[in-house]
This record gives structure tokens, sequence and C-alpha cells, in this order.
């Protein structure tokens, strides 16, 4: 059992949805357009999580990334919701919290405009408290400007906060506010990489949570 826990803050790819195949279908249609040659599945998994601008500046050159930027948004406009999941049993871990009174929030470097309308669409927005985007800080993570937004907006310590994510920028985020990470290997990081970076607990997935943090409950 995991006590003291009064908030936990979710990534959102690779933790509570899968958008892989969308990302790499959007990705390999900017690609295509600018005349660069196709990302496979584990090359785009691996690059993703500092938002679309850090992810384009490793696949196009300097002058080509703003291009890239506004081929690859709009496309994702056009087809936000397609080969986009969420992770098996993410509903009901986060009708359990919500039941258990544990404060819940999102926070992403996706894009807003990308997150806000896939939260609703796929039916948890009523689960969380706040949702804070990479579009919507100074500074992205690593740093852990959102988490500390997050928690000084409700009223949690950091020792009191759990970030959970699938990627060694949330661990390193997570440290960076002083919260403890639950990392899950649900998306882009192998147990030995985030093994590396030290989190607090490293799970197959977040049906584990509630019976580490709440009373036992059926997930």
């Amino acid at each position: 059992m995991i006590a003291g826990c009064k908030c936990l803050i979710f990534d959102l790819d690779g933790t509570l949805l899968d958008a892989y195949g969308n990302i790499m279908d959007n990705s390999n249609y900017t690609l295509n357009r600018l005349g660069y040659p196709a990302l496979d599945m584990e090359t785009v998994k691996q690059n993703i999580g500092g938002g679309p601008g850090d992810f384009w500046k490793k696949f196009v050159p300097g002058d080509k990334v703003d291009q890239a930027m506004s081929i690859y948004i709009q496309r994702v406009k056009d087809n936000l919701f397609k080969k986009t999941f969420l992770l098996p049993g993410v509903k009901k871990v986060l009708e359990n919290f919500k039941a258990g009174g544990v404060k819940m929030a999102v926070a992403s470097n996706k894009p807003g405009v990308f997150s806000r309308p896939l939260v609703e669409y796929l039916k948890i927005d009523e689960y969380f408290d706040m949702i804070v985007c990479g579009d919507e800080v100074a500074r992205m993570k690593p740093d852990p400007e959102s988490l500390n937004i997050i928690m000084k907006k409700l009223r949690v310590k950091s020792l009191e906060t759990i970030y959970v994510g699938d990627m060694g920028i949330d661990i390193d985020t997570a440290h960076g506010a002083g919260a403890r990470c639950i990392a899950v290997l649900t998306g882009s990081g192998s147990r030995e990489e985030l093994a590396l970076k030290d989190p607090f607990l490293i799970l197959e997935d977040i049906s584990e949570l509630p019976g580490l943090i709440l009373n036992p409950v059926e997930v």
C-alpha cells in the first residue's frame, strides 16, 4: 500500500491512451509531403514526449521545422480521433479513484488543441480536476512547471502527489517537482530504461494502482 497520496497526475500518451497509430500516420503524411522517408512505429514511440516542436527538430532540417509543424498540426486536427484508444482498464481505474476522493489531473506535453478534445471524446474528462498541456506553460516537461501549477491549484503538497507516466521524461519531471513517479510499461519506455531514472515504482499498467493507493477494490 502507498500511504498519503491525495493527488494523482497522469501523462496521456502511453499512460492513459494509445495514440501511437495516429501519431505515426500523421507524421508519415507530413514527411511524405516534404519528401522525407517514413518512420517506423518504434522510432515514433522513442521520440515523442517532448511535444511536436521537439519531435520535428529530430527529423527535418531546421529551416523545415515550421513547415512540418504546420502540416502536421492541420493533419492531426483533421484526423484527431482516428487510431486513438483508451488503454485497457483506464476508465475503471479513474472511476475507483474518483469514488475514493483522490484528486486527479493530466499533465502532458501534447498541445491543448489535441489533448482536451481527445479527453472529451474518450469520455474521461469528468474525472479530472485539471488538465495542463504543453502549450499552456512556459516550460514543458521535463521542467516541473506543469506539475507545480497543478499542485498549487489543487492545494496538495509534493509528497502527497504521484505522477504516473511511461517515459524517462515523466520521471525527471516528477523528481523536479519533488513528487513520486510511478512508471508504467504501456508506452515508450522499457523497464530497463525507466529503472535507470529511479522511479518510485514500475508497474505493468495502471490497473494495479487502485489496489496500491486505495483500500483494495476490484479493478
